[in-house]
């Protein structure tokens, strides 16, 4: 195992979605082509169709809104939070950045302080919550990279929880054109789910027993000037900074992204893809989650570090240098870059 230039790395990643209930289950999920799309059992949408979402159907049906969103956080950070059970931790030794949604229709402040109380209860941690949509869960990871590097905290945990499963959130996505339906192609599934990842530095993961697989080595955000609802033409001016400032134009292997659909995501990342030439090699190939789970905005980020590492992990992973960026609406651009630190010519312990 290398660790060269390695100063934050991935510890530990926990998830919860529609398709799994902890990270393993998702990725295998995904891997297998497994969703769980559906039509809503009685909202219907302003063509007279039931809505197509993806929701986590193993949640009790009733729940609705910010309950979701304890339902499926709550057992996501159990989950990341295991290597430290044998650890007592106090406050100001570790901080917990959430990704939340932008304000909109069924969720508000108030969702806010729920969500971050019942999170509170699971771990006494310095607690952010950063509510910039879709690029939530990646500024987490990218808050959290940089109190690592500097000293501030010994673990970070880095994270993102959406639901789209509340009546006036779904029907806001319907009468904005958002949604995929038989007479409307350029829309999104929404879909729900929690991801996080637990930071450290690699002589902290080694003293917990987890050899580290990953590191996150740098990540970016920038402001894309022409964002989707405001005047002038998109031309992925804000997606290219973050990217570049990411990657230092050094290439990248693999890329993890939030498409979802919607065809102003396909024609930003084909724009910025152009400007980014020596850094994406073939602008096609990329993962989107979006196209198994539906859109999980705020939780795409940590998401993404779950898959891979999980990649890594099970060994399938065809590549060593991974990006992962994701776009708001409300201009945010998020970009992340993954190394594996498994050597070339090794592969990872397949882990129970």
């Amino acid at each position: 195992m290398t660790e060269i230039g390695a100063q934050v790395v991935v510890a530990a990643i926990g998830a919860h979605t529609s398709v799994g209930v902890h990270a393993a289950m998702t990725a295998a999920s995904i891997r297998a082509g497994i969703t769980r799309m559906s039509m809503h059992p009685y909202i219907i949408d302003r063509m007279g169709e039931p809505l197509r979402i993806a929701s986590a159907q193993h949640i009790q049906s009733p729940l609705s809104g910010i309950e979701r969103f304890a339902a499926l956080a709550g057992p996501a950070l159990h989950e990341v939070l295991k290597p430290l059970a044998s650890r007592p931790l106090r406050r100001g030794q570790i901080g917990l950045y959430l990704g939340l949604p932008e304000p909109r229709p069924g969720f508000d402040e108030a969702d806010v302080r729920i969500i971050e109380e019942a999170l509170g209860d699971i771990v006494d941690a310095e607690f952010q919550s950063i509510r910039h949509g879709h690029c939530g869960g990646a500024m987490a990871i990218q808050r959290a990279h940089e109190d690592i590097t500097t000293g501030r905290f010994e673990f970070c945990i880095a994270g993102g929880v959406d639901s789209h499963m509340h009546d006036k959130t779904l029907t806001w996505l319907d009468r904005s054109g958002q949604l995929q339906s038989s007479s409307r192609r350029s829309g999104m599934v929404p879909g729900e789910a929690a991801a996080f990842c637990l930071l450290c530095r690699p002589s902290v993961a080694r003293a917990l027993a987890l050899p580290p697989l990953l590191a996150v080595s740098s990540a970016s955000t920038a402001i894309e000037p022409h964002a989707i609802k405001r005047k002038g033409v998109c031309v992925g001016e804000g997606l290219a900074v973050a990217i570049r400032a990411a990657t230092a134009g050094a290439p990248v292997d693999a890329v993890f992204c939030d498409i979802n659909g919607q065809r102003y995501r396909n024609e930003e990342w084909g724009m910025a893809s152009l400007r980014l030439s020596d850094v994406i090699s073939d602008a096609s190939r990329y993962e989107a989650p979006a196209s198994i789970l539906g859109d999980v905005g705020a939780a795409s980020g940590p998401l993404f570090v779950a898959l891979v590492q999980e990649s890594i992990r099970r060994r399938y992973a065809h590549a060593r240098r991974f990006l992962g960026w994701t776009s708001a609406e409300g201009g945010h651009r998020t970009a992340f870059v993954l190394e594996s630190l498994v050597p070339k010519n090794k592969n990872a312990e397949v882990l129970p």
